[in-house]
Formats: structure tokens, sequence, C-alpha cells
């Protein structure tokens, strides 16, 4: 829960995302355009942390929007982001 509430700032040109957490919600925006692509709801109990919501912006003029393909990449987005990879 530390590395999400911390979130992720860009560095130089080359990063590509801006990841904060406000309100139970992890947002990932991307760095160039600074459109919202990922809005992720964390719900925590006690000790336990979950993830309950996945919205994607879906909008293919602001990014390449692919619903077969958007979980998994999503999925690889936040796991990156978890290891401190992006």
């Amino acid at each position: 829960m530390q590395k999400i509430e911390t979130g992720k700032e860009p560095n130089h040109m080359d990063d590509k995302w801006i990841v904060y957490f406000q309100d139970s919600w992890l947002y990932f925006h991307r760095f160039l355009t600074g459109n919202c692509i990922y809005k992720i709801h964390v719900m925590c109990q006690e000790l336990n942390c979950e993830i309950d919501k996945v919205l994607v912006n879906g909008d293919s003029d602001q990014y390449d929007f692919d619903e077969h393909n958007e979980l998994t990449f999503f999925e690889e987005l936040f796991d990156l982001f978890i290891n401190s990879k992006i």
C-alpha cells in the first residue's frame, strides 16, 4: 500500500506515466498528454487491501485502446509500477 500511496512522478522525458493516489483511487495518466487512462479503486480493511474496480478510459482518440488485450496490458503495467520498473 505504501507504493500505491507514494505514486510515481516522471523523472525524464522517456517516462510515460504519472501515477498518483487520491481518495481511495489510484490514477494512471499518460505523461505527454496528461490523459487519464486507468482509474483503480483500492479498498482497505484493517491490514488487507484489494482492488475492487478498474476503470478504463477507452477513448481511442486519446490512446491505442485494444479492448481484447486491455486487461492484460493493465496487469502488466500495474506489476511494473508495483515493482518500480516504470
